[in-house]
């Protein structure tokens, strides 16, 4: 869903398609076709991009929304990317490998991984709040925090 509610993003995951919609009139605004196998999308907070995460092709595509075209690809030498997640400053791009229990920290400009945060598990779930990344695993329970000015895991965490 667009910032302001007017338009709707479906995502068809097997051919690698996002297309917006708009909410009023329900006719499509535009679609843009990345690559298949689609795991994983991410709207950054001031609505101006989306994030796909592609397991195929082992890569974040970076969608300008206004523009309705793709503006970047950031490429996973890791593992897919199965999960990712705009930091609220745009700065960052955090990114949940598929076959990993880590998470990685990618610099949008450049496109370099610049932290690895080991994980006791996969996550299934990435949230930003301010300063604090909170990263779910509902398999075991438990949400765990990560502090984002220095990218280090915090000893609190919620849950057992």
């Amino acid at each position: 869903m667009s910032a302001d509610g007017h338009t709707q993003f479906v995502i068809d995951e097997a051919v690698g398609r996002i297309r917006a919609i708009d909410r009023s009139t329900h006719q499509m605004r535009w679609e843009v076709t990345v690559a298949s196998g689609l795991r994983g999308t991410a709207l950054s907070l001031d609505g101006r991009q989306i994030l796909a995460c592609s397991g195929r092709a082992g890569e974040i595509t970076v969608i300008d929304i206004a523009e309705a075209r793709i503006v970047g690809h950031l490429r996973m030498n890791s593992a897919a990317p199965r999960h990712c997640v705009f930091s609220p400053d745009r700065r960052w791009v955090v990114v949940s490998p598929a076959t990993q229990t880590t998470l990685e920290v990618v610099e949008l400009d450049s496109g370099r991984v610049r932290h690895r945060i080991p994980l006791p598990a996969a996550p299934s779930k990435l949230v930003f709040d301010k300063h604090q990344l909170r990263v779910a695993f509902p398999d075991v329970g438990r949400v765990e925090v990560i502090d984002t000015r220095g990218w280090h895991r915090r000893h609190g965490v919620v849950g057992p």
